[in-house]
C-alpha cells in the first residue's frame, strides 16, 4: 500500500481554480440570459457561424431597403398631392372659362384668372422636399419650372411675344388685335404657338427638369422608376392653355376670336387634365408596388429571424436553471475554500 501527501494549500488551490472556472461560466450565463443569445457564437456554432453572418447580412439589407422605401413613399405621397392640386388647377381653369366663353366683356377677368392659375401651376411643379425638387427628374437640385411672368422677361414670355409678332405683325397689346379673325388665330395656335410648347422649346424656355426620373431599388432584385418629371406633356399642354388666355391679348379680341381662343383653351386644359390623371394613376401604382415590396420583405425578415433564432438563441428557462445551480455550487465552493483556509496544524497540537 502506497500513501501520498496532500497539502491543504494544494487542495485550496484546486478549489480556487474550480471557482474561477465557475465564475467565467456565471458571466457567460448572465450574458445569455440578458441577450437571449449564445455568449460565444463561434464556440457554440462552429462552422454554422458563417451561416448566421450571411443571414444577418441579408436581414440588414432588407431593413435598409425598407427604410429607403419609407423615404420614397413620402416623396411619392407629396408628389401625388401636388399632382392632385395640378389637376384641380386644370379643372378650376375649365370651370372658370366655361361661364365666360360667350362674354368677351369679362375677358380681363379671365386673363387675370389664367395668370393666377399659371402661377399656381409653376409653384406646384417647384415643390421640394429636403432641398430636392420632386418634379426635377434626375436634376433634383435645379428649379423644374421657370416663372413665365418674371422680371426681366422669361425666355418663355420672350418666345411667345416673338412668335405672336412674327405671325401677326403687331404685339398682344396693340389695338389691332381686335382685327384678328378666328381663322388667323387658329392658324397661329396650330402653328407657331403650338411649337412654343414642343419638347425642345419646353426644355429650352420653360423647364430645367430632366426627362429621366430616378431608378430606385425597392427589393434586392426589383427596381422601379420613381417620381414625375416636369417634362411630361401634360404640364406643357396645361401651360399652353393658360398662356392662351393670360398672354395673347384676349381683352382686345373681337367676340368671335375671343370665343375661338377660349374654346381652344378649354379643350387643351381638359386634355391636359386627362393626362394628369394618368400620371396620378401611375404614381399610385408605384406607391402600391413599394407597399407590396415592403410586405414581401417583412415576411422574409420574419423567416430570417426564425432561422437566426434557431441558431443563435438559448432557452432562457434552461439557462436560468443552470445559473441557479451554478450559484449553489459557487456558494458550496466558497464555504469549502473558507474551511480549508482555516485548517492549521497548530490547531491540533
Amino acid at each position: 500500500m502506497k500513501t501520498s501527501f496532500i497539502s491543504s494549500a494544494g487542495f485550496a488551490a484546486a478549489r480556487f481554480q474550480s471557482i474561477n472556472t465557475m465564475q467565467k461560466q456565471l458571466a457567460s450565463l448572465q450574458v445569455e440570459i440578458s441577450t437571449g443569445r449564445h455568449a460565444d457564437q463561434g464556440l457554440v456554432l462552429g462552422h454554422l457561424t458563417g451561416e448566421v453572418v450571411s443571414l444577418r447580412s441579408l436581414e440588414t439589407q432588407f431593413s435598409a431597403i425598407i427604410d429607403t422605401n419609407g423615404l420614397l413613399s413620402g416623396r411619392l405621397e407629396i408628389t401625388q398631392s401636388a399632382l392632385t392640386d395640378l389637376s384641380g388647377t386644370a379643372q378650376g381653369f375649365v370651370e372658370t372659362m366655361v361661364p365666360f366663353r360667350g362674354n368677351p366683356d369679362k375677358a380681363a377677368t379671365t386673363q387675370q384668372a389664367a395668370s393666377e392659375f399659371l402661377g399656381q401651376m409653376t409653384a406646384k411643379l417647384n415643390t421640394s422636399l429636403s432641398g430636392q425638387y420632386l418634379f426635377g427628374g434626375i436634376n433634383t437640385e435645379q428649379l423644374p419650372m421657370l416663372e413665365y411672368f418674371d422680371t426681366p422677361a422669361s425666355a418663355a414670355k420672350t418666345a411667345t411675344d416673338a412668335a405672336f409678332f412674327a405671325h401677326f405683325g403687331f404685339t398682344q397689346t396693340d389695338p389691332l388685335v381686335n382685327s384678328i379673325t378666328p381663322s388667323d388665330m387658329e392658324a397661329f395656335l396650330d402653328g407657331a404657338f403650338q411649337t412654343l410648347f414642343d419638347p425642345a422649346n419646353w426644355d429650352a424656355n420653360w423647364s430645367n427638369a430632366s426627362a429621366d426620373t430616378q431608378r430606385q431599388r425597392i427589393e434586392p432584385d426589383n427596381f422601379l422608376q420613381i417620381g414625375v418629371s416636369a417634362q411630361e406633356r401634360a404640364f406643357a399642354e396645361l401651360a399652353s392653355s393658360l398662356v392662351m388666355i393670360a398672354d395673347l391679348g384676349v381683352e382686345n379680341f373681337n367676340r368671335e376670336t375671343y370665343e375661338t381662343v377660349v374654346d381652344r383653351a378649354i379643350e387643351t386644359a381638359a386634355g391636359a387634365n386627362e393626362k394628369l390623371n394618368s400620371i396620378r394613376a401611375s404614381v399610385g401604382l408605384s406607391q402600391e408596388r413599394i407597399s407590396d415590396a415592403d410586405d414581401a420583405m417583412q415576411v422574409r425578415m420574419d423567416l430570417l429571424a426564425i432561422q437566426i433564432g434557431e441558431l443563435e438563441n438559448v432557452d432562457p428557462y434552461e439557462k436560468t436553471t443552470e445559473l441557479n445551480n451554478l450559484l449553489t455550487s459557487l456558494e458550496i465552493s466558497y464555504a469549502l475554500t473558507g474551511r480549508l483556509q482555516s485548517l492549521r496544524l497548530s490547531n491540533y497540537l
